[in-house]
């Protein structure tokens, strides 16, 4: 049975349940904490007049704050399928210029936006978790005008480290990856994003970012929580008890190493909207 979104995940191992897991809406406040200086270096860098944006996938936050403090008179628009993300963001929103945001519970795929409508278009952790990438890109490149900005953001899990003498957090990762890519999805996408980026007919411009954890830093959950993401994708490469079993011998081996530090690393890629695409 699929969960509602936003809910915590209940596994058990030994009877003992896994509860301390941030809801989903919880986890995307956490990654945009985390990913949030990057976001700003980046948005200082844009170097064409921004007076209308789209950030698809916004889910609570996104981009959402950020754009509008960027460019107080914007017209801003967030996208998400999750009813919940919308309603956590509206209640987070609060424009101190004249701008104006308009939040719209649409699919990616089949979005009401009108074609080049806005000078800047972002998503992050789209392409890697939903997949279509071709098609995902393609449909941000029809909603810039020409001349905007497309500028799309993605994980390389490569440079997380679990704790020294563990391995159900490697495990995880590897079967996250290995299911994703049955699924035709890519956890990674962000090592290939000039690829995707060329195949769309853009010149991308990008960069790496990479933040090192502080001890017990929630976003060490990681694996964890992308496991839980992408369980019915999971289903292909691992039956359940042990899923659940290697999520909970995963939170153990953060718990007993509040130490620990990891890296994670985020890709960011850009690409200017050519007049005759």
């Amino acid at each position: 049975m699929r969960r509602p979104p936003g809910t915590a995940m209940i596994v058990r191992m030994n009877d003992v349940p896994l509860t301390d897991l941030p809801s989903h809406v919880e986890w995307c406040l956490i990654q945009a904490g985390v990913w949030e200086p990057a976001a700003r270096a980046l948005l200082g860098d844009v170097d064409i007049t921004v007076r209308t944006a789209a950030d698809m996938g916004c889910g609570p936050v996104g981009w959402l704050p950020l754009l509008l403090e960027r460019w107080p008179e914007l017209r801003l628009v967030g996208v998400d399928t999750d009813q919940r993300m919308l309603e956590e963001a509206r209640g987070r929103l609060a424009p101190s210029g004249t701008g104006t945001v308009e939040l719209r519970g649409e699919d990616l795929f089949s979005s009401s936006l009108p074609e080049a409508a806005f000078d800047l278009v972002h998503a992050r952790t789209m392409l890697s978790t939903l997949g279509w990438s071709a098609t995902q890109l393609a449909g941000y490149v029809r909603l810039t005008r020409p001349g905007g900005w497309i500028v799309v953001e993605e994980p390389d899990t490569t440079s997380f480290e679990p704790p020294p003498g563990t391995s159900a957090m490697a495990e995880l990762l590897g079967l996250t990856r290995e299911a994703l890519l049955l699924a035709g999805k890519e956890l990674d996408c962000g090592r290939h994003l000039d690829e995707l980026f060329g195949d769309a007919g853009l010149e991308p411009q990008w960069r790496v970012a990479v933040v090192t954890l502080p001890p017990a830093h929630p976003y060490h959950l990681l694996p964890v929580i992308l496991a839980r993401q992408h369980a019915d994708d999971l289903a292909a490469v691992v039956d359940a008890a042990s899923l659940a079993d290697l999520m909970l011998a995963a939170r153990r081996d953060q718990q007993r190493h509040p130490e620990w530090t990891a890296t994670v690393t985020l890709v960011q890629a850009w690409a200017v909207r050519r007049e005759d695409q």
